[in-house]
């Protein structure tokens, strides 16, 4: 439709407030998730640091979720950070893209058992005492668990890809070994054809002789 037009150079006047309307709609929508996304980091942060009491509290023997909560809104970004700006400045590391990799995992994992394991009394505290702390535990792992299926997902793809293009480049063996005794059998019957010549020719000549 209009971008195709636009492609092809085509746009009429007609179509240039539709261009421009259609452009701006998407600069709002952009603009207004990217401040749904700064103001959800701001209050992510302030929760951390203002419910720091509910590490001491008798359910966080059982369920700390502020500890998660810290791991999965503090260090876990800060460390993918670092381990990027350490592939921009010294290159790719298997290392590190294995780690960066095994992270949502491990996350997902450790939020989706505290969740699950988290009694109904210490809950019922969380969201009386340190609600805000609960609904941002409850949105990270949500986020973790979402972050881990994309990876998952993100390998297995580029690992197809991966397999196919190298059986495009290197070809089964097997097809190789079978086409070795056909060009085997070529050359015996060559060979033989040859030699019937020879012996026909022979032949011929001791008849004359």
């Amino acid at each position: 439709g209009l971008f195709a037009m636009y492609a092809g150079g085509r746009m009429s006047q007609e179509d240039a407030p539709a261009m421009g309307a259609a452009f701006m709609c998407l600069l709002c929508c952009s603009c207004i998730f990217l401040c749904l996304v700064l103001a959800f980091i701001v209050w992510a942060v302030w929760v951390v640091f203002d419910s720091s009491s509910a590490y001491y509290v008798s359910c966080a023997e059982e369920s700390n979720i502020w500890v998660f909560v810290l791991t999965a809104v503090i260090i876990v970004p800060v460390t993918g950070m670092i381990i990027s700006l350490i592939q921009a400045q010294f290159g790719r590391n298997v290392t590190l893209m294995i780690i960066t990799s095994c992270i949502p995992f491990f996350t997902g994992t450790w939020g989706f058992l505290l969740w699950v394991n988290m009694t109904r009394d210490c809950e019922k505290y969380y969201d009386i005492h340190y609600s805000s702390l609960l609904l941002l535990f409850k949105i990270s792992v949500v986020l973790c668990v979402i972050s881990f299926i994309t990876t998952l997902c993100t390998i297995c793809i580029l690992g197809g890809a991966m397999a196919a293009g190298y059986s495009q480049l290197n070809p089964s063996s097997d097809a190789t070994y079978h086409d070795i005794p056909d060009s085997l059998n070529d050359n015996e019957k060559q060979k033989s054809s040859s030699q019937g010549q020879a012996g026909g020719a022979s032949g011929v000549t001791e008849g004359y002789v």
